[in-house]
């Protein structure tokens, strides 16, 4: 099992300038796993990134999770279930 994270980017000219993937340390106990976020923002920069659970080569359904500050200040987005978030 690994866990990664992958940044929401946009890109340009087929380049996303800021597109990284990376595998965090994570533990699991039972049903619940804790994930280690990166150690600064030089590893992985603030803002949203959907993270993923693999199990060998399968992925789970993604959830988008911020990590650090609101750089763009945006805000959270709603918790409501007929809440479509942009972009997604």
């Amino acid at each position: 099992m690994r866990v990664s994270l992958v940044a929401a980017t946009s890109s340009t000219h087929g380049n996303a300038m800021g597109g990284r993937t990376i595998f965090p340390a994570f533990s699991c106990n039972g049903n619940t796993c804790t994930v280690t976020a990166p150690p600064n923002a030089k590893v992985s920069p603030p803002g949203w990134h959907q993270l993923f659970i693999l199990d060998g080569p399968t992925p789970s359904f993604s959830h988008w999770v911020r990590i650090g500050g609101d750089p763009g200040k945006l805000g959270n987005w709603p918790n409501f279930p007929d809440f479509t978030r942009p972009g997604v």
